[in-house]
C-alpha cells in the first residue's frame, strides 16, 4: 500500500474516531482529538509539509461536520501540524514520554489558536474559562489517549523508515 494511501487511511479512521466515539468518551467539555494525534504523527513523520497537509485536511473534515466558522479548525490545525513538523527531528527514536508531551504542547497551541481566531471572527470568547475548562483538561486527555495511539499510527506510516520509529 503507498504512503499516501496510508496516511488518507488514518485520517479517516482518526476523523470517523473523532466523530463517533470522541462525543461518548468526553469528561465535561474536555474531548482527546484523535485527529491532532494523527496530525501530529504526520509532521514527526514527515516534516512540516505532511504535517501541514494532514492538518488542512482533517481540520477541514471536522469543519465540515461542525456548526461553528467553516475554515477556523483547518487553519488551526494546518498551522499545527506544520509545528509538530519543525518537532520532527528530536521527537522519533526518542522515549514515548517525549511525544506524548509534544502531542500535548500542540493540542494547547492549537486550540489557542482556534479560540483566536474565533475571536477574531467576532465570536464571543472568554479566553481564562476557555483555557481552564477546555485547553488545559483537552490537552491533557489527548496526550493520555496518545500514548497508545501515537506508537501504532507511527509504526503503520513509516514502513519504510524503521530507524525513526519505536521498536
Amino acid at each position: 500500500m503507498s504512503r499516501n494511501v496510508r496516511y488518507i487511511l488514518v485520517l479517516t479512521i482518526a476523523f470517523i474516531c473523532q466523530a463517533t466515539i470522541v462525543p461518548f468518551v468526553s469528561i465535561g467539555a474536555a474531548r482527546p482529538d484523535i485527529v491532532l494525534i494523527a496530525i501530529a504523527t504526520f509532521g514527526f513523520i514527515d516534516g512540516p509539509v505532511a504535517g501541514a497537509v494532514g492538518g488542512f485536511f482533517g481540520g477541514l473534515l471536522q469543519d465540515l461536520v461542525a456548526a461553528g466558522s467553516l475554515g477556523l479548525t483547518a487553519l488551526a490545525k494546518t498551522l499545527t501540524g506544520y509545528i509538530s513538523g519543525q518537532a520532527e527531528r528530536t521527537i522519533l527514536g526518542s522515549s514515548l514520554l517525549l511525544p506524548v508531551v509534544v502531542i500535548a504542547g500542540i493540542s494547547v497551541i492549537s486550540q489557542i489558536i482556534y479560540v483566536g481566531l474565533a475571536f477574531l471572527m467576532g465570536e464571543p470568547v472568554n479566553f481564562g474559562a476557555a483555557l481552564r475548562v477546555v485547553v488545559f483538561p483537552s490537552a491533557a486527555y489527548t496526550a493520555l489517549v496518545s500514548v497508545p495511539v501515537f506508537p501504532y499510527i507511527s509504526r503503520l506510516l513509516s514502513s519504510q523508515r524503521q530507524s525513526k520509529v519505536f521498536k
